[in-house]
């Protein structure tokens, strides 16, 4: 079974190369037209690039440009794997495909998704770029989570920079937090997910200050949650958030062993 869903990931993954030319997938639904895509439901127009087109972000909302960055950077990792996988399987054709894919994504991304030393969030391969983070992950600010791209990269750490700024338009600051929203949430929110991230992502004392924020918070529930208003911390999204609550149980045990690690 894990075999035939590997071989079914890249044969998808192909297909939607080429999504204009060759893919069937439509998405409409008539009674919530924010998650409608435009044209008839195959989405705003794009060329091909290498990479594989997307539909949706994580955060469920619909793309504004085909390319999301982050999720071919996720995408390529997993080929990387796949790789791993049919080696394993003596499987030459499924290996060589995956190999091949990634390596035409790969270069799509560097070829369209790195806007002035930043990788862009979602791009179109026409000319036009999305320069933003969401903080769903796979996000911008979270790849060296979830995708090949090492911490120190330049480019990540410019992108990363550029992230946690007023540039980025879902970069939020209030009395009792600063972080990263989303438009999936009301406007001005920050997100547990996005913090704990952060703190992943950056120094120990970076990680330490994130961790803090998150545990004043918790709008005295004791639970991280989706998002909350960084001025009043008790409006909040989802009472209960369980990949929230994971994230900020990774941060807190990384920095456990981060922090073992400098005493010894």
């Amino acid at each position: 079974m894990v075999h035939a869903g590997c071989a079914a990931i890249v044969e998808l993954w192909r297909t939607e190369q080429h999504h204009e030319q060759l893919s069937n997938y439509r998405h409409v639904r008539p009674t919530e037209p924010i998650d409608t895509l435009p044209n008839n439901g195959s989405g705003s127009p794009v060329a091909y690039t290498g990479m594989t087109w997307s539909g949706f972000r994580p955060s469920d909302d619909a793309c504004q440009y085909g390319y999301n960055i982050p999720a071919q950077l996720m995408a390529a990792k997993a080929l990387r794997q796949i790789v791993d996988f049919a080696q394993l399987w003596s499987d030459t054709a499924l290996a060589e495909q995956a190999t091949k894919l990634r390596e035409e994504i790969l270069t799509g991304v560097n070829r369209y998704g790195i806007i002035g030393g930043c990788y862009a969030y979602e791009v179109d391969g026409l000319g036009n770029q999305l320069r933003m983070d969401d903080a769903n992950m796979p996000s911008l600010l979270s790849l060296p989570l979830v995708s090949d791209v090492v911490v120190d990269d330049p480019i990540y750490l410019a992108t990363r920079n550029w992230v946690l700024g007023a540039d980025n338009p879902f970069y939020y600051q209030g009395s009792y937090a600063s972080g990263v929203g989303s438009p999936h949430t009301p406007q001005g929110f920050v997100w547990h997910i996005g913090l704990a991230v952060q703190g992943l992502t950056g120094s120990v004392d970076e990680g330490i200050e994130c961790l803090r924020t998150i545990l004043d918070t918790d709008g005295g529930t004791g639970w991280t949650h989706e998002s909350f208003d960084p001025n009043n911390p008790v409006e909040f999204t989802r009472e209960w958030f369980s990949w929230s609550n994971s994230m900020a149980c990774e941060l807190m045990m990384k920095l456990v062993l981060d922090t073992r690690n400098e005493i010894n």
